[in-house]
């Protein structure tokens, strides 16, 4: 027999026998938990009864507001045609209003499908509930359509070339556009309340049971969802502008286009650069935004003087006062509001909720926070392998 020594055995067993020294670093350790955490919670929630009906009425909400706007534009789109061969020229009043009710109602309801869609991608259940809001408000405007074309078109005569059946078809067809509306706004009201109780407790895992941080986040959702609907009521205000400076004069002049078009793409981008600011907690950027407020509100007022005597000889005058009522309204709520966003800076919001702009803007600041952790991480895996 021949005998072993111990430094064979020692060779045998570290054939058989892994090696227990390897320390796993902390991104090892950190990304794979976190990645079979993530994959757990994802199948979870993919498969859940309450995912799959919230899925479901993301796109019931979303499919309702494109339906909504193919047959809106489209019966628009239909009387502005069918007007085509019995108006004298491009000037007559009822073929104009019928064109500016055709821009704004396609403006609106692709401006809903985009307030829709940020809504849910934000969880922002104020904006959605001003969504229906909206949404009610212009089933009236719409009731008042074929009360207002049919004037216009009586002031040019041009009723007197429109066969009676034509007449009546086109009456029909402006009548549907607020029955459409209509009913889109009863299911609205409806996926809304469901959405509502979804975002409230997404906002309660975000923000937890502090009271003062949850007011603060449905001032800035306020503030936020007053910018769009300023804005979606100031791009109104321009096309009537426009429309009755065509009516009265006949001939546009160039500064008549490129003032409201530059006036518009000024406040876009103010808007941008506010919610950044805002979101941010950047004082200084809201202050200048206090002088953008007061250039608007001296555009409005300009424009409001010019085109008031021009308005009298156009039947879009009741139009012009209730969108430039509105923006004068929208644009000192939005100032109030933007006070109250300035005072709730520097009290855990920014850090609290998840925003896409903070993780867009804070990546170095999160960078260097995860690098501090993960040397604590690590510093204490390896104490921990000491002691073992």
């Amino acid at each position: 027999m021949v005998a072993h020594s111990l430094e064979d055995d020692e060779k045998f067993d570290g054939t058989c026998t892994p090696p227990l020294t390897h320390v796993l670093s902390s991104e090892e350790y950190n990304s794979s938990w976190d990645k079979l955490h993530i994959t757990t919670r994802k199948t979870m929630l993919s498969t859940s009864p309450q995912h799959t009906q919230s899925r479901l009425r993301t796109f019931l909400l979303i499919g309702l507001l494109v339906s909504q706007s193919i047959g809106v534009i489209g019966f628009f789109t239909s009387v502005f045609i069918s007007l085509g061969p019995y108006v004298s020229s491009d000037s007559d009043r009822g073929y104009q209003d019928t064109l500016g009710y055709l821009v704004i109602f396609t403006i609106a309801t692709v401006f809903e499908v985009y307030i829709a869609i940020d809504s849910l991608v934000s969880q922002n259940a104020p904006q959605l509930v001003a969504l229906c809001l909206f949404e009610g408000s212009m089933t009236g405007f719409g009731a008042m359509l074929p009360h207002q074309i049919h004037r216009a078109l009586a002031y040019d005569d041009t009723i007197s070339t429109i066969p009676p059946s034509l007449l009546n078809s086109i009456k029909w067809r402006l009548y549907v556009v607020p029955a459409i509306i209509g009913v889109a706004t009863v299911i609205m009201s409806w996926l809304t309340w469901h959405f509502s109780q979804d975002f409230g407790w997404h906002a309660y895992k975000k923000l937890g049971a502090n009271i003062a941080l949850r007011k603060a986040m449905r001032v800035k959702s306020v503030f936020y969802l007053l910018q769009k609907f300023c804005f979606f009521f100031l791009v109104g205000f321009c096309v009537l502008i426009v429309q009755m400076r065509k009516q009265s004069q006949g001939v546009l002049q160039t500064l008549d286009i490129v003032f409201p078009v530059l006036s518009l793409i000024v406040s876009g981008l103010v808007q941008i650069f506010t919610s950044i600011a805002v979101e941010l907690e950047l004082r200084f950027f809201v202050f200048i935004y206090g002088i953008f407020w007061l250039a608007a509100l001296f555009f409005v007022g300009y424009e409001i003087i010019e085109i008031h005597p021009l308005s009298e000889a156009t039947e879009s005058q009741h139009t012009l006062i209730l969108f430039s009522s509105l923006t004068i309204l929208l644009l000192f709520s939005k100032m109030i509001v933007s006070i109250f966003c300035h005072m709730n800076f520097n009290k855990g919001l920014k850090g609290a909720e998840d925003s896409y702009i903070i993780r867009l803007f804070s990546k170095k600041a999160s960078f260097e926070t995860s690098a501090s952790h993960s040397a604590k991480s690590t510093h204490k895996l390896q104490r921990r392998a000491v002691l073992d």
